[in-house]
């Protein structure tokens, strides 16, 4: 292999990796071999209310998930008032930290400051939150998109998620703004009464990240436009997650330019033509480093941003085209032994859990 062809796979192998380690699910699918045992830091601190969460792991290839790290220290710092609050694992690798102490506020720096089990520390660099970002209203149509299986092509249902943004108006002449579109729906576990007590399974609730791969951008630096108009920010395929109350949340988050230059750099390199023409991509520093020893490479970002969230439903009835059923087939009835594992036992889903998120409607 040509080394100039190994040293993409490495930066995508990278990439990969920390795209895993940010949504906690697999969103790329990249051939090749990616660099092992680097370590990679993800998380942020917004202005939204918490809790706030970082990601640590070990890259170990191109196809695997990071290698989750457990029992490390971690504390949020507010650099402004000096106060520290110590996130707590939430699940391997996952820390947690409630905001009870401190919430993202405008105009104050941020950082986290890590230690492993095996003494070595690491930070990120102070980023400050900007003082402003956008109000966004969101929309959605319904579209199909081309897939190849094998070599053959096949159209796919989808929804399409687009924004209408009114752009910053606050002191500064230049923003950088980053849209992420998450989801949550409900999954209906088959309804098979309990012998005891005649209860119906309770559903889970499924986080996820809507569309993982696309990373859309936007600068106000050396813009005359005061809003931007059906912004494309994710596309989702139609499937069973649809079958119940399905919600988008779009945040739209007013980043530093050291983040936006660092994001715009790992779009590039994921949606890379290949062609010979090609620049061979650089590695892609983030904002954290090791503290411990000044030689050792460290991947990730860790942001402060300002950030607006709107959020819309859709139900089954909202979905133009036939869903086949997934927990509870009509056809062959509630005890089919042929139903996926997760019909009797949602709590083994990625990301679910019994209880709703805190902005669930209770109606």
């Amino acid at each position: 292999m040509k080394p100039r062809t190994i040293y993409r796979l490495v930066g995508k192998g990278i990439i990969f990796s920390l795209l895993v380690l940010i949504n906690c699910k697999d969103p790329i699918n990249l051939p090749g071999e990616g660099s092992i045992g680097i370590l990679v830091i993800d998380g942020k601190v917004t202005t939204q209310p918490g809790p706030y969460y970082v990601r640590l792991g070990y890259t170990v290839g191109l196809s695997q998930k990071p290698s989750p790290i457990l029992l490390a220290t971690v504390f949020l710092v507010d650099d402004d008032t000096g106060l520290t609050e110590q996130y707590l694992e939430s699940e391997p690798g996952v820390y947690s930290v409630p905001g009870s102490t401190i919430q993202g506020t405008a105009g104050h720096s941020y950082h986290v400051a890590v230690t492993l089990p095996n003494g070595k520390s690491y930070a990120s660099k102070s980023e400050k939150i900007p003082d402003a970002t956008g109000i966004d209203v969101s929309s959605y149509d319904f579209g199909t998109r081309s897939d190849f299986i094998g070599e053959t092509e096949v159209q796919k249902n989808v929804i399409n998620i687009y924004t209408d943004t009114q752009l910053p108006a606050g002191e500064n002449d230049s923003y950088y703004l980053r849209w992420n579109v998450s989801e949550t729906y409900v999954f209906e576990q088959t309804p098979i009464p309990n012998p005891l007590t005649g209860g119906i399974p309770r559903p889970c609730y499924v986080d996820g990240y809507s569309d993982p791969q696309r990373i859309t951008l936007f600068t106000t630096q050396n813009q005359e436009l005061q809003s931007l108009k059906h912004t494309l920010v994710a596309q989702r395929d139609l499937d069973y997650t649809f079958l119940a109350r399905h919600y988008f949340t779009i945040y739209l988050s007013s980043t530093t330019l050291e983040s936006y230059k660092y994001f715009k750099n790992v779009n590039e390199l994921i949606n890379r033509s290949g062609s010979i023409f090609d620049t061979p991509p650089a590695p892609i520093i983030g904002n954290v480093y090791s503290v411990t020893d000044s030689e050792e490479k460290v991947f990730g970002y860790f942001e402060a941003t300002n950030t607006s969230l709107t959020r819309f439903f859709t139900l089954r009835g909202n979905i133009p085209v036939s869903l086949a059923p997934y927990c509870n087939d009509p056809s062959v009835g509630i005890y089919w032994p042929g139903y996926p594992k997760e019909c009797h036992f949602c709590l083994g889903l990625s990301n679910s859990s019994d209880v709703p998120p805190n902005w669930w409607p209770t109606d």
